[in-house]
């Protein structure tokens, strides 16, 4: 440093170093910013998986529940249904549930009545009222409710009732289920996420890399002095003298 300042020179090694610095964050901005954008990709792209998994899975699930669907009539009994959302509501011995419409059975309702068939009629949509005695008396199963004694009667039924066009062998579960569509999502998510996490330790890995081949290259680096070597003129004897004063041994 003294010969630097005493030749003026702190200028030129100043914009030297500088112009080492700006090489070196040059390439750490172009690693924060790959690492970033790279992040922000992966946590876009399971939400992105999430939302397209979610769309197909409810349209295949919603086109399937319209192509297996029948009105469901037992025994003379129409089932009717809310307009809208085809949800139970009663039944009738007439031909027509107005102001009701009727009820339209298709394999996720199948599915749902065979699952829960041993379910109080009462605790449902379909009982108490008219409509339960109409079913057959308090005191019945949602599948009795439905006109049937057993699960393989009423799965007889809705397999024979079932729409020509629907190649579905059970008839229920739909091969498209609900719950395989949520299990789907939810690998999806946890997938996605743990892939998100990879980021910040990919970018300390490479910090540790650099560092690891800066120390490297110390340690395989040629020193131009070899310390070990005889070659070159040595001298022929060596005189001197060492003088120790204020010695004191304890």
């Amino acid at each position: 440093m003294r010969t630097v300042v005493a030749l003026e020179l702190e200028g030129h090694f100043a914009a030297k170093y500088e112009e080492a610095l700006r090489a070196v964050r040059w390439v750490e901005v172009r690693n924060a910013t790959v690492v970033g954008t790279t992040t922000g990709l992966a946590l876009s792209a399971y939400l992105v998986m999430m939302v397209a998994g979610i769309l197909y899975g409810s349209f295949t699930l919603s086109n399937e529940m319209e192509e297996s669907a029948f009105e469901y009539v037992v025994d003379g009994i129409r089932y009717c249904a809310y307009d809208g959302d085809n949800t139970p509501a009663g039944a009738t011995p007439n031909t027509s549930c107005a102001p009701l419409v009727p009820f339209e059975m298709n394999c996720n309702w199948a599915e749902l009545f065979g699952t829960a068939a041993s379910t109080p009629l009462d605790a449902t949509p379909l009982g108490g009222g008219e409509s339960s005695a109409q079913l057959g008396g308090p005191n019945l199963t949602l599948l009795e409710g439905m006109g049937f004694e057993s699960v393989g009667a009423f799965n007889a039924y809705v397999v024979a009732s079932s729409p020509p066009g629907y190649d579905n062998d059970g008839y229920h579960p739909c091969r498209m289920a609900a719950k395989l569509v949520l299990i789907a999502i939810l690998a999806m998510m946890m997938a996605g996420e743990g892939f998100s996490l990879s980021g910040p330790p990919a970018q300390l890995l490479v910090v540790a890399k650099q560092a690891a081949a800066d120390v490297l290259s110390i340690i395989s680096r040629v020193p131009a002095i070899d310390s070990f070597s005889e070659a070159g003129q040595t001298p022929e004897a060596v005189a001197g003298e060492i003088e120790v004063r204020d010695v004191v041994f304890a």
